[in-house]
């Protein structure tokens, strides 16, 4: 039995608990009349101080993954709540629970800006998978322009942002919350 599932539901209970100390989200009220390069900004600002929790984790951009080539995309792990995936997920993304004990390619995990993620891939790597992060989670895959499905694998712009103050997706985009 893989007791990665068990381990991750309990620390995604206490981290929702804990996701806003110190990191200033409640500041995160969007602002759809801003500016897209000054949300752009706020996403990468509350991204970088989530993952600094945990150095020893790798940063993907949504860029760089883009730009890989289709032998080199790792695993997407979607981080989120099976209520969230059920709005969308990146194409081709998994959930912790149907991860493999000892996948063959790189593992990129993701969630809607990068705690709950990188606390996970922290976790696999400390059980020896090569895992990262996607840096700024579904809310940098949209602002790069990034595509979403439905659980049937049908396109949609619909995208689960956790909770309001994360709502800093671009405006091509639907917020569900």
């Amino acid at each position: 039995m893989n007791p990665l599932p068990l381990l991750y539901n309990a620390v995604y209970a206490a981290a929702a608990l804990w996701v806003c100390s110190g990191t200033g989200c409640g500041t995160a009220t969007p602002d759809h009349a801003a500016d897209p390069a000054q949300v752009r900004a706020r996403v990468d600002e509350l991204a970088t101080g989530y993952e600094s929790r945990w150095p020893q984790v790798p940063q993907v951009t949504a860029a760089d993954l883009q730009a890989l080539p289709l032998d080199q995309q790792p695993i997407l792990v979607d981080a989120r709540s099976r209520s969230e995936r059920r709005v969308s997920v990146i194409s081709g993304a998994l959930s912790i629970d149907q991860l493999t004990d000892t996948p063959q390619r790189p593992v990129l995990v993701y969630c809607t800006i990068g705690h709950r993620s990188t606390q996970l891939a922290a976790e696999l790597r400390q059980r020896g998978i090569d895992a990262r992060n996607l840096h700024g989670g579904v809310l940098a895959w949209a602002h790069a322009g990034g595509h979403f499905v439905t659980a049937q694998g049908d396109p949609t712009r619909a995208v689960h942002v956790y909770d309001r103050p994360w709502d800093l997706l671009p405006d091509a985009y639907e917020s569900r919350y």
